[in-house]
């Protein structure tokens, strides 16, 4: 540029030394017409030297020259690149960029834990511990969907889920395997496993005892028993009939003895046995543990008892048929314990109501 502006005032310097008048040219950009001028700013992308691409705005004339050696339009495609797109600053992409590409999972163990009513429980504790020594090897709570994610273990774990003492819930082992500290009943799971899921169930079993005509029996005296026949405790009824199983601090109860097998017993040795028929769940004829009774499970509402009245009567009379006033009347257990006793009237009629823990 220096050598055409030297080479363009050269004359004119020789001019003014001669004294001649000379007079610069004003020098002023082409002529373009309103047509032209609005068709000037033609964005293309503009191939550079290292393979990449710039956006630049051209004359109309040039585009024609710029789109042979390999230029292109910003939004269209890139010229020799299939499935390449110029973006709006000439950057490159691929025509699929525009949807999101998924978040690749994280490894671990995943699942969802609700109650009864499919109910998203957040805040439950899950557990992963070695099949063989029970230890805990990783830990995860569930967020406010129920849903959990456990680190992965490495290895083959079984899997516990122990809620907090508040949402009034069994802890359980997963597959509805009854809950213990190192879930040893638990199916085991392996690493990377999805769906590991758990249904929790309520920490109570609730019930009411009455006798034939829908009265309440207050008193009775029901036994939980395990699987396994050995004893959990005992509830006894209130004024309305009415007994209610928990899983609380005290230990009265543990998650562990959920389902258990249930057994009306109206009284005990203590307080005295009342004159109905101790009975287990479902109507079955007393025995102890009862073993041939169903498993109530944790959150049955309605686990009920009807008391059978063990009152005998009769009439005593003397062998010319005349009643026997004042007789005495007594029954007793198998063992010889005395199950009560009654006198004759004066037409010889008694009542006698039995009592114990088996009639």
């Amino acid at each position: 540029m220096r050598v055409r502006v030297f080479r363009f005032l050269l004359p004119l310097l020789l001019l003014a030394a001669c004294g001649e008048d000379v007079t610069t040219p004003a020098i002023s950009p082409p002529a373009v017409s309103p047509e032209a001028r609005g068709q000037l700013l033609v964005e293309i992308c503009h191939r550079t030297g290292t393979g990449g691409f710039l956006l630049l705005e051209v004359s109309p004339a040039a585009v024609e020259a710029h789109l042979g050696h390999g230029d292109g339009f910003p939004g269209g495609p890139v010229p020799g690149r299939e499935d390449e797109v110029f973006g709006p600053l000439c950057e490159v992409s691929d025509e699929g960029d525009d949807e999101e590409e998924p978040v690749p999972e994280k490894p671990g163990i995943r699942g969802t834990v609700v109650d009864q009513a499919g109910v998203a429980l957040p805040g439950v504790d899950v557990w992963a511990l070695d099949p063989d020594s029970g230890h805990l090897v990783g830990e995860a709570v569930t967020d406010n969907g129920g849903e959990y994610l456990l680190p992965d273990p490495g290895q083959e774990v079984r899997v516990g889920f122990h809620p907090p003492l508040a949402q009034g819930l069994q802890a359980q082992c997963y597959n509805n395997k009854p809950w213990s500290a190192q879930c040893e009943e638990g199916d085991p799971v392996l690493p990377g496993a999805t769906g590991i899921d758990a249904v929790l169930l309520p920490t109570s079993v609730e019930g009411r005892v009455t006798d034939p005509g829908g009265e309440p029996l207050a008193g009775v005296h029901v036994r939980a028993f395990r699987e396994d026949g050995t004893l959990v405790g005992e509830w006894i009824t209130d004024v309305e009939g009415r007994y209610e199983i928990r899983a609380d601090p005290d230990g009265s109860a543990s998650d562990g003895d959920f389902p258990f097998r249930l057994g009306f017993v109206p009284g005990n040795e203590d307080s005295g046995y009342m004159p109905y028929r101790a009975q287990c769940w479902g109507g079955l004829p007393w025995e102890e543990g009862c073993e041939a009774s169903e498993l109530v499970e944790g959150g049955t509402r309605d686990a009920d008892a009807v008391l059978e009245p063990t009152t005998v009567t009769g009439t005593v009379t003397s062998v010319d048929g005349e009643p026997v006033w004042g007789a005495g009347i007594l029954a007793a257990e198998e063992d010889g314990t005395s199950a009560g006793g009654a006198y004759a009237d004066e037409w010889g009629h008694y009542r006698l109501d039995l009592t114990g823990p088996r009639q």
